[in-house]
């Protein structure tokens, strides 16, 4: 399995942009590793207790994933970068490498800004966006001051808060998209 890509379950029609492989998906040899994987995996929990239907899996080997670059960067490599240019992550090729690659996707749930940049490149597809899902990303868009957190003291219960937030956000976007899509099929 490259780092960049699974493609998932094939009745699946589902798919996940991330924003570029790093040093987790390098040492696993697969995409969405680590922290960021084990978030994926919680907000699915949590989405497929609400909505089994739309989202059968907790495990996120079962939904698409890719990413926006497939340059596998992280800090310490990196000279401090973590993510690609934008200038590549738009580049016609890579664009088309990811055309092909969502193809069977209905819905595809861009996480993060690099990802968010594939949004208008990808026509004829349900757009989701979503914070990245690894702990600086969903603190970054649900911070303390986040009307849902105020009041829980505990980091960890502010890290579980966030995860529902996030499910949640992810399925009030996705609840008609993916029903009516189905019908079409």
């Amino acid at each position: 399995m490259p780092v960049h890509f699974c493609k998932g379950d094939s009745k699946n029609k589902i798919g996940f942009g991330l924003s570029t492989p790093g040093k987790a998906e390098c040492k696993a040899e697969r995409p969405a590793s680590g922290e960021t994987g084990d978030n994926m995996n919680a907000i699915l929990k949590i989405l497929n207790t609400s909505d089994p239907v739309n989202f059968p899996s907790t495990n996120r080997y079962y939904y698409l994933i890719t990413n926006a670059s497939t340059k596998v960067m992280y800090a310490a490599k990196d000279n401090g970068k973590t993510e690609d240019l934008d200038s590549n992550i738009t580049d016609k090729g890579n664009l088309d490498r990811i055309r092909r690659e969502v193809a069977d996707c209905v819905i595809v749930i861009l996480c993060g800004d690099k990802a968010h940049l594939l949004a208008t490149y990808l026509n004829g597809k349900s757009i989701i966006k979503m914070p990245h899902p690894s702990n600086k990303g969903l603190r970054t868009k649900y911070n303390n001051d986040t009307p849902n957190l105020r009041g829980i003291s505990n980091g960890k219960d502010r890290d579980l808060a966030r995860l529902k937030l996030c499910a949640d956000s992810i399925s009030s976007q996705v609840s008609l998209p993916i029903k009516a899509a189905r019908m079409r099929l």
